[in-house]
């Protein structure tokens, strides 16, 4: 059964409320009580002192007097219990009910915890002895009759107006909490409506209340939640593309593996068949066989490349453990990626400056990897400048400097492109983002993923008018290891 919070708050607040006021109204009711009949004896012992020792005789009018000043009735009678004298009426109706009354002697012993019964209402009832001058020299009997209304009204002046105060205490604190559990009843009927929400696949953050307390930090935790849930969905979507395009594209991948291995044999059976220096052959015809040949050593390099890429490729998703990193001269892989993207950069009408070092620089990483990521730097660079000079006519320039700091060797390429749009400028490293009509969105994190894997970084920046990728690798500092590695 739904309990709501509402009911679980306010039933045990009203629980405890009521038994309080219960408890505070017995205890108070019997203090008013008990007050109110001690004040009533000492008042009526006031007036039997008073009547006991005064020397005028009590007559019908002396007690009516006294009656209305003390608030309660006098019966005076004899030994015999006739009477002698009353403060009226309603004292003489209870005559034949306190002849059998116990008397005292003394003021003192005055009580009203007896009571009588006259036609018309009850009394709260004293008989003290009272000796009086008279003819036959007998004593008398003062008769003292509270009547109970009095007593009744009294306490109740006495116990009700707390009383209503308490009850009114109560009430406002249910008031109060019934004010207090209905908010916290909508919020928490919110953020269930926001959390389901959240379930049905909308992110959205939730309304955050202005008052600081648990329910600002329960709807700030839900808001995190969603963040998470939001980052959680890119990552799946991702994963999916790229789950994607991996069962799609393997197929695709192994038979172009197999036609670019087919290409490269064929290569290898023709330069073998092509001897380096003819013999017979005119020295312009050499150069021109010499300049082939070098032209066939740099397809064999693509070739072998794009075969690497494709075994990668088909290995995504096997046990097959990576190549570890070794110590590469990022020198030699630069001018190698050169050496592979000059037809295109030569092709494409792109002047390519260096500033290369004439000593190694070795850092620790897979060649392959860096030689593929260096590629790709050049080859985006290159697009980007050759797409400026076909829309403004600016010259198409690529900068690729090296150099080796303290511990960190660094790589610039510099293009005179105008650089990424808004639109995916702050996004250029993630997989399928990609301002280009044909792109695909890989290059960059793939030179990312590599770099990374390198212990490296590589970011990107405007200089002017110019846009920079700067590639920063650890530089490998074991000189044996440095040695034997390039040594090899």
């Amino acid at each position: 059964m739904r309990v709501p919070i509402r009911l679980q708050l306010m039933g045990p607040l009203l629980v405890v409320a009521a038994a309080s006021l219960g408890v505070v109204a017995l205890v108070y009711a019997r203090i008013a009580t008990t007050e109110t009949r001690a004040r009533m004896e000492r008042q009526a012992r006031g007036v039997a002192e008073v009547l006991s020792r005064s020397s005028f005789p009590l007559t019908d009018a002396v007690l009516s007097q006294m009656a209305g000043l003390a608030g309660a009735e006098f019966l005076l009678a004899d030994r015999a219990g006739d009477r002698v004298a009353s403060s009226g009426p309603r004292a003489d109706a209870v005559l034949g009910s306190v002849r059998q009354t116990p008397i005292v002697t003394a003021p003192a012993d005055v009580d009203l915890r007896r009571s009588v019964r006259s036609p018309a209402e009850v009394f709260f009832h004293s008989a003290l002895r009272v000796s009086r001058p008279t003819a036959d020299g007998d004593w008398r009997t003062l008769h003292l009759l509270v009547p109970k209304a009095d007593y009744d009204a009294a306490w109740r002046d006495a116990f009700v107006p707390p009383l209503v105060v308490g009850v009114a205490a109560a009430g406002a604190i249910a008031a109060v909490t019934l004010v207090a559990t209905g908010r916290i009843s909508r919020l928490m009927a919110q953020i269930g409506a926001e959390v389901n929400r959240l379930a049905d696949g909308d992110f959205r953050p939730v309304h955050v209340p202005q008052l600081d307390d648990e329910s600002r930090d329960l709807a700030l935790a839900v808001n995190r939640a969603a963040s998470r849930l939001t980052d959680y969905e890119a990552k799946v979507r991702q994963t999916e593309r790229l789950r994607t395009l991996a069962t799609l594209g393997a197929g695709m991948a192994h038979e172009v593996r197999n036609a670019a291995t087919g290409c490269r044999m064929a290569i290898d059976l023709h330069a073998g068949e092509c001897p380096a220096s003819p013999a017979g052959v005119a020295g312009g015809v050499a150069g021109g066989v010499a300049s082939g040949l070098e032209s066939l050593d740099i397809a064999r390099k693509q070739l072998r490349l794009i075969e690497g890429r494709l075994k990668q490729f088909l290995s995504v998703g096997k046990t097959t453990s990576p190549e570890p990193p070794r110590i590469v001269d990022l020198n030699q892989v630069v001018r190698e990626a050169l050496e592979l993207t000059g037809a295109t950069t030569e092709h494409a009408g792109v002047a390519v400056p260096t500033d290369l070092p004439t000593t190694p620089c070795p850092v620790l990483g897979v060649a392959e990897e860096l030689t593929h990521s260096v590629v790709n730097l050049l080859l985006n660079a290159s697009e980007a400048a050759s797409r400026r000079r076909a829309l403004e006519g600016t010259p198409s320039r690529v900068c690729v400097r090296l150099v080796r700091l303290a511990d960190t060797v660094e790589l610039t390429v510099t293009d005179s492109g105008s650089g990424p749009d808004r639109a995916v400028a702050d996004r250029i490293f993630d997989p399928f983002v990609s301002e280009k009509p044909e792109g695909v969105g890989l290059g960059l994190a793939v030179v990312q993923s590599a770099v990374e894997a390198s212990g490296g970084n590589v970011a990107w920046d405007r200089i002017g008018d110019e846009t920079r990728f700067v590639v920063r690798l650890p530089a490998a500092t074991d000189p044996a290891a440095i040695e034997e590695s390039l040594r090899g």
